[in-house]
């Protein structure tokens, strides 16, 4: 393996040859030096051991001792209590009893254990072993004596009181053992205290000249331990000074490469360990200055994701490993791009991009550390980031274009304006702010007929790619009208989609510019007028003043492909010269949306037909006349009309109504339901129907008309619909 590290390696390994002559040469003074100093400090510290064993029990016996003092106040502030209980008729008095006895049984069994030894309450726990040492009745036995005296009399009073709950000798009898024990105690009391403290006092005293005793053998030991120490640290220093000499060569070498060279380079052990020698640049890219010895892990971990961490500790472990060959692995280096999160010195991120390199150093032993070199690829990174980038752009653009070239110049100019105002209609309307969910609802319905309608512009054009961007769109609205409560996070998605679209409209719009400066106006499309396989065309229209005729025909090509059917539309009779200026674009959406319908709904598949003795083609009549009070939109299908049974039960499955509400109703009002959004007959949604949002689309488009709308059918042969609203004779614009 060659690194930067080579060179200083191997004089690093001549040195330490060097160092380990002049060191074995020494190995039996130096385990002469160890084994005295270790005699030393292991006699120190069994000494040590045996006095911190007993000044434990010293400190056992001093609390037992000083509790002994305060068991004799408190049994006489119990008996009191064990008087008054037993003297109210109403009251119990075996609880008091019970503590008395407690109390009772844990001075005597105490005072016996110091006086004769033996076992005590909390046996296991030390105290009955430390109670038989006779140090402590030794020290004071004359005290303990005394004591005994005094509590061999009161014991024979307090018994009958302790063993009241077995023999129950009635309320008239506790009062009056307890009157009697209370006079002795009241007597001695003072006496028995005085002696319990003084006995406590002498059981401190013993565990002081033990503890004076630990500190005179703690004191020899550790003089003994620092002159042992200072013998060895004189011997040696002399020896070791030969050994620096050659070790601060080697050190000198390293220092200049790692100073000097780009990359991080550091070396880590099995315990990710970084060593003690690495690169300065290691600490510009980790933006830390004290690297050596931290845990490389550690130190990825605030910096990297969990997957990156985790393959870190994956890649290093098989490295590590002596069955893995290194070459193979290092051709599957996970690690040569990792993205790392670096703190600024404003409190914020700086996202870098790492790349980690992998080496094993080897010795005669084998292996068990590893070079690591780090480089800071973000430059390379960004740019191969921005040509991507880039490229993702010109295809996306070459895209579009190839799907908005065969659009007649004009009406692609009419459609990126309608568009572009529908999406900032859009964006206005998740701007203004709603507290309720009710209001919130109300911003989505006004969303989804934006939405709809340019979804029916764009597969009107042909422009299949928008299409699905908003029918995209729709299924996120459709979704959020479905939950119960609205938060004004649930908006977040449609805002990422709305940003898309208004960004890929953008592009378009650059592109249409682009296309009129080059006047690729003249490129004529074919017209795209056969229908399913059909071999009759849509007839020509003696109405070419209709700015959209040709798009319509490209609608009703696409819907009636996707849904298997055959269609022809029929707009002889619409006279497009009757619509003032502001009243094309809204009838432009009903007729649209109407279409749509009409296929989704209305026409049935060309087997049906046939088989209904119809012609395999359906026939969708559009029709715009002046009827004298003003205009009337005329919109027919040869279909199979109008199922009010579907719409019952879609009603009755949404709760619009009960079942016999239903049945009691007008078919008007029923087919009124049509027009409410969301209200679908549909099995499921799809591109073009089943959302419940085009025919709601149509009645707000007849409302901005001012205008009022009918329905007539007969099942199994039409639908009609009729739209009149006010209008004058105003040429059209195109």
């Amino acid at each position: 393996m060659k690194n930067p590290f080579s060179s200083t390696i191997k004089g690093s390994k001549g040195s330490m040859r060097a160092f380990g002559g002049i060191f074995r040469s020494k190995y039996i003074e130096l385990i002469l030096a160890v084994g005295l100093f270790i005699l030393l400090d292991s006699g120190v510290l069994i000494l040590n051991f045996y006095t911190s064993y007993q000044i434990a029990n010293d400190a056992h016996a001093i609390q037992l001792a000083s509790r002994m003092g305060t068991l004799s106040q408190g049994l006489l502030h119990e008996l009191y209590q064990v008087q008054d209980d037993a003297d109210n008729p109403s009251g119990s008095y075996s609880e008091s009893i019970d503590i008395f006895a407690k109390s009772y049984k844990l001075f005597d069994e105490t005072l016996d254990a110091f006086i004769y030894g033996g076992d005590l309450i909390g046996a296991g726990q030390g105290q009955d072993a430390l109670l038989k040492d006779t140090a402590y009745r030794d020290t004071s036995a004359h005290v303990l004596k005394e004591a005994e005296e005094i509590w061999k009399v009161y014991r024979i009073k307090l018994k009958p009181i302790v063993y009241a709950d077995f023999s129950d000798p009635g309320r008239e009898k506790i009062v009056e053992a307890t009157t009697v024990a209370i006079a002795y105690a009241r007597q001695q009391n003072d006496k028995l205290l005085e002696l319990m403290e003084s006995f406590a006092t002498a059981v401190e005293g013993v565990a002081i000249r033990k503890a004076e005793r630990l500190r005179t053998i703690q004191s020899i030991g550790i003089g003994l331990a620092v002159i042992n120490f200072f013998l060895i640290l004189f011997h040696f220093l002399k020896r070791l000074s030969k050994s620096d000499a050659l070790v601060e060569k080697s050190r000198k070498e390293t220092e200049d490469i790692l100073e000097n060279v780009n990359e991080g380079l550091f070396l880590l052990d099995k315990g990710y360990i970084i060593g003690s020698q690495h690169s300065k640049s290691l600490h510009a890219l980790f933006k830390d200055d004290s690297l050596a010895g931290q845990n490389f892990i550690d130190l990825l971990r605030p910096l990297v994701t969990e997957k990156t961490l985790d393959t870190v500790e994956d890649y290093t472990e098989i490295l590590f490993s002596p069955r893995v060959n290194e070459s193979l692995v290092a051709d599957l280096n996970p690690l040569k791009q990792v993205e790392i999160n670096l703190t600024t010195d404003a409190a914020g991120f700086d996202i870098r991009y790492f790349s980690f390199q992998f080496s094993r150093v080897y010795d005669k032993n084998g292996f068990d550390t590893l070079l690591v070199t780090v480089k800071d690829i973000s430059e390379q990174v960004k740019l191969s980031e921005q040509l991507k980038a880039a490229n993702e752009k010109a295809s996306k653009e070459i895209d579009m274009l190839l799907a908005i070239i065969h659009v007649e110049n004009s009406m692609l100019t009419d459609f990126i304006r309608i568009t572009a105002d529908g999406l900032n209609n859009v964006n206005t309307i998740l701007k203004k702010p709603a507290k309720t969910t009710e209001s919130m609802k109300k911003k989505l319905e006004t969303i989804f007929r934006i939405a709809h309608k340019l979804k029916g512009d764009s597969t009107m054009l042909g422009l299949e790619f928008v299409e699905e961007k908003f029918h995209s769109l729709e299924a996120a609205i459709a979704a959020l009208k479905e939950k119960q409560a609205l938060t004004g996070e649930d908006f977040l998605p449609l805002v990422v989609q709305l940003n898309q679209l208004m960004s890929d409209f953008t592009i378009i719009g650059n592109l249409q510019k682009k296309m009129s400066a080059i006047d690729l106006a003249n490129i004529q499309h074919e017209p795209l007028l056969p229908v399913m396989g059909t071999s009759s065309d849509i007839p020509a229209d003696s109405t070419p003043e209709i700015p959209w005729k040709n798009q319509l025909n490209t609608l009703v090509k696409r819907v009636v492909t996707d849904y298997g059917k055959q269609a022809v539309l029929d707009m002889s009779d619409f006279d497009a010269t009757l619509l003032s200026e502001k009243q094309i674009e809204p009838v432009k959406d009903i007729i649209v949306q109407s279409i749509r319908n009409a296929i989704a709904h209305g026409l049935e598949t060309p087997e049906s037909r046939e088989s209904a003795g119809k012609p395999r083609e359906g026939n969708l009549k559009v029709e715009l006349t002046h009827n004298g009070s003003g205009l009337q939109l005329t919109i027919r299908d040869d279909g199979r009309g109008i199922d009010l049974e579907k719409i019952k039960a879609t009603a009755l499955s949404k709760g619009l109504a009960t079942e016999s509400q239903l049945s009691a109703w007008h078919p008007s009002k029923l087919i009124s339901l049509i027009f409410r959004q969301g209200f679908t007959t549909a099995q499921e949604g799809g591109v073009h129907a089943g959302r419940g949002v085009g025919m709601d689309l149509i009645r707000s488009r007849i409302d901005s008309l001012n205008g009022k709308s009918r329905v007539r059918f007969q099942a199994g042969r039409y639908t009609e619909f009729l739209f009149t609203f006010e209008g004058e004779r105003v040429a059209v614009q195109s």
